[in-house]
């Protein structure tokens, strides 16, 4: 123990800078892991809490085929008669919109006449006196709303609502505006979705959001001595397959569907940072152990050698402790963002808002992966070190062996080569779309595959193409020179010091092109399928799957009624199913998407042959002249499968039928969003303005094509941040790359830079020396980085396809490498200031004496 003090627990009180170096580069690794558990236990923990809140002491759900409306009444007395239910609470939860008046904080409309950004989703609960098991207190005296079914009057608010949106908000429904002045308050309400709720009677709820005869859930209470999950068992055979029943707690599906995509590809991330930061930890640890190695010698010489080990993986345990807490903490910070998109999400789908839950376990994982990471990165240099020559040391004679390793091509070209291979690997993987089960398996190991083997090129051709700068630069500035000749002799740490600026400039490449392939394809599909008609609608244009605030029938009356409307043609969007793996996206539209099998012919769409997308027919192994089966709130039915597309709706999991099959299987659907066609000789602007000037409903949106693909591509580009904040993290782990990595070759070189001080180099141009060898590491980094970059893009550009269901046009965002390639280097050459000033302070008489 009194050696561990001494020798190693000394240091890295001694050495601050060093210590705070060690816990950086392993919260570096562990940051991004820790943000993937974090962000699932806050899914569940938001889910359950909502449960808690709203179903209370009920442990099961029964549901129905669609996620708006999907269980008949009749199921209610089903649920009732089933042995071992004590209550059953029958719920509408309606996703709609509230509009603050003009007196709540930002509440005033950006845009006459179309919705701003201060309109906010709310939770619209519809309930009656049958909900008593689960709130005691609800009041049910003779007379009051709940107890009488009425179908007018406000509806009850959270108090936190109320200062939202001020006496004069306004609740949007399908049947127009509900007021909400002189609405009761409920302070106990703050506590569900963040306030973001009201409640009105049942009766009310199923007249305003279209729910006639129809339930969206069913709370069930056991009775007494009765087993859950038997309660559950029986539920699902008497309700039937196309209805579920679920526990409280689990979360809807169309919530988890943005999960179950980013979660895999975040964990590949965060795989690429652990091994990233397990080479920064390898680097400070051989920092530390460089500048004791006669310290190191004596103990060895002793016989102390095991306890060398101990010591110097003790205290890279205790910097990894530390580091995988500094972590933990960063991991819940990048958490933040990725939430804050899902929350985005599920406040529009289903009306619950995600929030960042932290409980203890993830500082458990995060200290756990710290010091593991730690330790095996330390455990190299410890090996290392017990190999030195003993005596050597001890006699002032341990010389480095000062022949550059050879600077082999070889190496490199296999991990170009296998790079290339994987591109094409991915290319057979999304080939029509990645119709079949194996293409996905294929994609995602063609996609890792190539992502590794181009940073291994980097790697590798880095210190190559120093030595290419160091032969044309010969003869010029001697200080320079001196820096590349540094990155020539000590490849491997010219690799890491690359691979950490491209990865940063790779991941801003790769996010920048798909930003704009995404912007491209919109606008594309947009123009063809909307050029000649005009968006008008209540919700948004984007995720507004189950919004209750669709267009009221008599404002569609006067839509038709306009002097310049030739024409109007509606669509509407099902989700159909009560699972996760069962969620089908059912689409009553017929919208122009590219077929991969089968036909696409208009007469058989007319006469009911179906297209699904192809993730559902790689989910359900469906062909043309398939029969797929869909679930209904009435009961299973089979439709004919004439053909596959790329439609990217539900991620691929989606079949399109004509409206009025749709109508006939899920029953009447108010409608979200009209097209409207312009008459003869009316533009779409002048249509726009005739529909804003008739003033129909303060809600109603009117929108070109051209401001509709703007407004979707900017809706779907916010759902890019979390890799921006990946991005910004990486730039951070280049950071300590270049500093950690030049303070360990500053530390072994002291002898060297010693003899160049001696024999006249200045201070300055010792300084400027450091400082060239990090401005061409971030100058190869970044351009090699761009290069590999291009690669992995193809191959994320075939293989994403079998994710999202749909292939955009190949774009590279060539401007993305000059910006970003300035601030890699900025940042590079900020983190190489400081071993550039050490360096240059060095004290000449000391580092002769250094072996």
């Amino acid at each position: 123990m009194r050696l561990f003090l001494l020798l190693n627990l000394r240091r890295l009180v001694r050495q601050p800078v060093r210590t705070v170096l060690g816990a950086v580069a392993a919260a570096a690794g562990v940051a991004l892991v820790v943000s993937v558990a974090v962000t699932t236990t806050s899914v569940s923990r938001s889910f359950a809490d909502f449960a808690s809140h709203v179903g209370g002491p009920a442990p099961l759900r029964v549901v129905g085929a669609t996620s708006r409306g999907g269980l008949d009444e009749s199921v209610l007395s089903t649920v009732e008669r089933t042995p071992g239910v004590g209550a059953a609470v029958p719920m509408v939860q309606a996703v709609t919109l509230a509009d603050p008046g003009p007196g709540a904080p930002g509440g005033t409309r950006t845009v006459t006449g179309q919705t701003g950004s201060s309109v906010q989703p709310v939770l619209a609960v519809g309930i009656d006196c049958r909900a008593q098991p689960l709130v005691p207190s609800l009041p049910c005296s003779a007379g009051s709303a709940l107890a009488t079914g009425t179908t007018t009057g406000p509806p009850t608010l959270s108090a936190a609502l109320l200062r939202r949106l001020g006496p004069d908000g306004v609740l949007l429904t399908d049947d127009g505006r509900l007021p909400l002045r002189g609405a009761p308050v409920v302070s106990r309400l703050d506590a569900v979705v963040g306030g973001q709720v009201v409640v009105m009677p049942l009766a009310q709820s199923q007249a305003l959001f279209g729910r006639s005869h129809r339930l969206d859930v069913v709370y069930v209470v056991p009775s007494a001595g009765t087993h859950v999950e038997t309660l559950k068992q029986r539920l699902s055979a008497a309700v039937g397959p196309w209805n579920g029943v679920l526990r409280s707690t689990d979360p809807p599906p169309a919530a988890t569907v943005v999960l179950g995509g980013l979660v895999p590809l975040f964990g590949l991330m965060g795989l690429f940072a652990l091994a990233i930061g397990a080479v920064l930890v390898y680097d400070v640890i051989a920092i530390s152990l460089e500048e004791r190695r006669l310290d190191l010698a004596i103990v060895a010489a002793v016989g102390g050698g095991r306890r060398v080990m101990t010591g110097v993986l003790a205290e890279a345990g205790l910097m990894g402790l530390a580091g995988g807490l500094l972590g933990t903490v960063g991991g819940v910070a990048l958490a933040g963002p990725v939430t804050a998109g899902l929350s985005d999400f599920t406040r529009r789908t289903v009306g619950i808002a995600v929030t960042v839950h932290v409980t203890p376990a993830p500082f458990a994982v995060g200290a756990a992966l710290g010091v593991g990471l730690a330790v095996a990165a330390a455990w190299f240099s410890a090996r290392r070190a017990l190999r030195m020559d003993v005596a050597a040391e001890l006699s002032n004679r341990g010389l480095r062996d000062e022949t550059a390793p050879r600077v082999r091509w070889r190496r490199g070209a296999l991990c170009l080569g296998l790079g290339l291979a994987g591109v094409a690997l991915s290319w057979v993987a999304g080939f029509h779309g990645g119709m079949y089960t194996w293409q996905s398996h294929l994609g995602s190991v063609a996609l890792l595959g190539t992502s590794t083997a181009f940073a291994l090129a980097v790697a590798l051709a880095a210190p190559g193409v120093a030595l290419w700068v160091l032969r044309l630069w010969r003869g010029r500035n001697a200080s320079v020179g001196l820096g590349l000749a540094n990155l020539v002799r000590n490849p491997g740490r010219t690799s890491v010091m690359a691979v950490a600026v491209g990865s940063a400039v790779a991941i801003a490449f790769v996010v920048a092109s798909f930003d704009l392939s995404i912007h491209d394809a919109i606008t594309s599909a947009i123009t063809r399928t909307r050029n000649q008609s005009l968006r008008v609608s209540t919700t948004p244009p984007n995720n507004a799957l189950d919004i209750d605030a669709r267009i009221p029938p008599a404002v569609l009356t006067s839509l038709r009624h306009l002097p310049g409307v030739a024409g109007l043609e509606s669509g509407a969007v099902v989700g159909s199913g009560h699972t996760s793996s069962g969620l089908i996206g059912v689409e009553g539209q017929n919208l122009p998407f590219d077929v991969v099998s089968g036909t696409k012919d208009l007469s058989a769409f007319d006469r009911g042959q179906v297209l699904v997308g192809v993730g559902l027919a790689r989910r359900l192994h469906l062909r043309a002249g398939s029969q797929l089966a869909l679930d209904t709130p009435t009961g299973t039915v089979r439709v004919p499968v004439q053909g596959v597309w790329l439609n990217g709706d539900f991620a691929g999991g989606v079949v399109n039928m004509p409206m009025s099959m749709l109508t006939a299987l899920y029953g009447p659907q108010p409608a979200g969003e009209v097209a409207l066609r312009p008459g003869p000789g009316v533009t779409l602007d002048q249509l726009a303005r005739e529909v804003t000037a008739a003033k129909l409903d303060p809600d109603l949106q009117v929108q070109t094509p051209t401001e509709l693909a703007s407004s979707v591509s900017t809706d779907v580009r916010s759902q890019l941040a979390p890799f921006w904040a990946l991005q910004r993290g990486l730039l951070l782990v280049a950071f300590v790359a270049v500093l950690s990595t030049l303070l360990l070759v500053g530390a072994q070189r002291r002898r060297e830079l010693g003899l160049l001080a001696a024999v006249g180099m200045r201070p300055s141009e010792l300084f400027r020396m450091v400082m060239s060898e990090a401005a061409v590491v971030a100058v190869i980094g970044v351009a090699l980085g761009a290069l590999g970059a291009i690669g992995q893009y193809e191959a994320s550009h075939e293989v994403i396809p079998i994710f999202i269901g749909y292939k955009d046009p190949f774009r590279l965002a060539g401007g993305t490498v000059v910006v970003y390639g300035v601030l890699v280097t900025l940042v590079v050459l900020i983190a190489a200031a400081l071993p550039a000033w050490r360096t240059s302070r060095l004290e000449v008489a000391a580092s002769l004496r250094y072996e």
